[in-house]
């Protein structure tokens, strides 16, 4: 009796391993084309899991599982299941891939940025030590124009006159470092201007930096005398004052030397010298009116 059991058994496996065969070849003969489909989508998805592709491909994908799902009529559950579980995996491969995606722009889009300002700050530093290279040429040709210039003209140099009483002349005195060309001088006596209003004009001439030139004396009264010399050259105007006095039977002279200025009106002292024995007013001041 066992012997029989054992051989239903038997016979039993034998049969469920057949009926297997015969179910999946019959289900491989109708839906081989389904089951290429999906084990290619498991393949593929697998692939792109560690390979990520661009956007647009798992959609493709999806497209192609939708379609191959609307033609396989002859579906059971679980077969249903396996479509619906392949197009939602390649739906967050999809998701996944737009996040990469747009991660990677933006990552991009720095970079780019971060080059572009790194471009843009070297060319402006480029430019700025263009600009004051530009500058410093501009600046030393202004320099050597405005030497140049000055040599011409005589810059901002002038010059005054003192009388050399003890030798019978006068003296004029060139202060600065350029030359002064064309250099005239009008005398007028503030204390007689009825007799001459326009003084008198001497001609200087053009004049070396640092030289004294002699000049033929102006006549002057005793025992006090006051000037106001007008001086004219290249580079402009400018006015001296100058007062001499006799002191104990001795002739001392006190002078300023003014500037000017366009309105006319200012008048800038650019030298001035006072002796100590010269007469001064009664405050201890000195009065170039008087």
């Amino acid at each position: 009796m066992s012997d029989q059991i054992e051989r239903i058994a038997i016979w039993n496996r034998k049969s469920a391993k057949h009926q297997f065969s015969l179910d999946l070849g019959n289900h491989l003969r109708r839906h081989w084309f389904f089951d290429f489909v999906q084990v290619a989508a498991v393949l593929c998805f697998v692939f792109w899991s560690r390979h990520l592709p661009a956007p647009g491909y798992a959609v493709a994908v999806i497209g192609v599982l939708a379609a191959a799902m609307s033609l396989h009529l002859e579906m059971q559950a679980w077969q249903k299941a396996l479509w619906m579980i392949l197009i939602g995996g390649f739906l967050i491969l999809e998701f996944t891939a737009i996040r990469k995606d747009r991660s990677d722009f933006a990552d991009a889009e720095s970079t780019k940025r971060k080059e572009q300002l790194s471009q843009f700050n070297t060319i402006v530093e480029n430019s700025k030590s263009v600009a004051n290279q530009n500058q410093a040429q501009f600046e030393k040709m202004m320099s050597g124009i405005g030497k140049n210039i000055d040599t011409v003209t005589g810059a901002n140099d002038y010059g005054y006159i003192v009388y050399n009483i003890g030798q019978g002349s006068m003296a004029f005195i060139h202060v600065g470092e350029h030359p002064l060309y064309e250099v005239e001088a009008r005398f007028v006596d503030t204390d007689n201007m009825n007799a001459a209003p326009l003084g008198v004009v001497i001609s200087i001439g053009n004049c070396a930096p640092h030289v004294a030139r002699l000049l033929n004396p102006m006549p002057f009264k005793d025992p006090r005398q006051n000037f106001t010399i007008t001086f004219l050259a290249r580079n402009g105007s400018w006015l001296e004052q100058l007062r001499l006095r006799k002191v104990d039977g001795k002739w001392v002279q006190a002078l300023r030397v003014l500037k000017v200025e366009v309105n006319g009106e200012t008048k800038r002292v650019l030298h001035e010298d006072i002796p100590k024995d010269y007469p001064l007013d009664g405050n201890g001041k000195m009065d170039w009116d008087k």
